[in-house]
């Protein structure tokens, strides 16, 4: 989101955190105002739960071939992907 502008609401632009030499040593900053980061920080928190929601409805609409797959790689240890494709097809 701050890097790629991968969201609507944040858009194309680019945040970048520079490092700047206090004397002391590099200084990070961060010219991000507060009200953006919450914005950024709501926009990730959303990305994130819609990515795990997506895949947890995906290994709940795939369990059975999940469980004959882990099944049969308990007893074989490696399976082929012409093997895998045979146990998901019935054939093995």
């Amino acid at each position: 989101v701050k890097q790629f502008g991968m969201s609507e609401k944040v858009g194309t632009r680019s945040f970048r955190e520079e490092e700047q030499d206090a004397g002391l040593g590099f200084v990070r900053v961060n010219g991000v105002s507060p009200s953006m980061q919450e914005v950024i920080d709501l926009e990730i928190k959303r990305l994130m739960q819609e990515s795990y929601d997506r895949a947890k409805a995906l290994l709940k609409q795939h369990s059975h071939e999940l469980k004959i797959l882990a099944e049969a790689l308990l007893h074989y240890e490696t399976l082929s992907a012409e093997e895998v494709k045979a146990l998901l097809e019935g054939r093995k």
